[in-house]
């Protein structure tokens, strides 16, 4: 993967394929919410929440397609982009990132996990919902359990979770005091 860990910058984009989903769906449903209306009746003020809500929510996702979140590894550490904010941390803040399962409402999905040094972790960590000291091993796997989110990135910015893992590494052991093993 271009450029090198040792020198430049790597910028990487969401997926927009969950953008295009939703999208089509809120559309959908705000266009229900149309039809309802002209029904008239009971069903037109239904019609009318639905609509306005579910045209706010298109509105809210075009807004993806400008203004996408973004992960960007410089040689000084990493900065995420997300609608609103930007939060930055240092590779030496970070002790490495795994992979994990994380299940919500029995739908298992494999997490990009950070362990950050203690105290380091700024909004995506503290004390209380610290992710690594609530994993548990999976049977028959090398895979984890988490039960939350909290200490991993929202997306895996279109590359395979193992692969974001691996580039992740790369680039912090190649900017970490002893770290650099290329």
């Amino acid at each position: 993967m271009s450029p090198s860990p040792r020198t430049g910058t790597l910028v990487l984009y969401e997926s927009l394929r969950a953008t295009f989903v939703a999208i089509g769906l809120y559309g959908g449903l705000a266009a229900v919410g149309g039809f309802l209306v002209t029904l008239g009746g009971a069903g037109a003020v239904l019609g009318w929440v639905l609509a306005v809500f579910f045209g706010a929510c298109v509105v809210l996702g075009l807004v993806g397609f400008v203004k996408r979140d973004s992960l960007t590894l410089t040689e000084r550490g990493f900065k995420m982009t997300m609608a609103s904010q930007q939060v930055e941390y240092r590779w030496e803040d970070v002790r490495g990132f795994y992979t994990f399962d994380r299940s919500t409402l029995g739908i298992r999905r494999t997490v990009i996990g950070v362990d950050f040094v203690p105290g380091k972790g700024g909004p995506l960590v503290n004390r209380a919902t610290r992710w690594a000291d609530r994993l548990t091993a999976v049977p028959g796997t090398s895979s984890r359990l988490a039960s939350r989110d909290s200490g991993s990135l929202q997306w895996t910015y279109g590359m395979e979770p193992d692969d974001l893992v691996n580039v992740l590494e790369r680039w912090r052991r190649a900017h970490t005091a002893g770290g650099a093993d290329f």
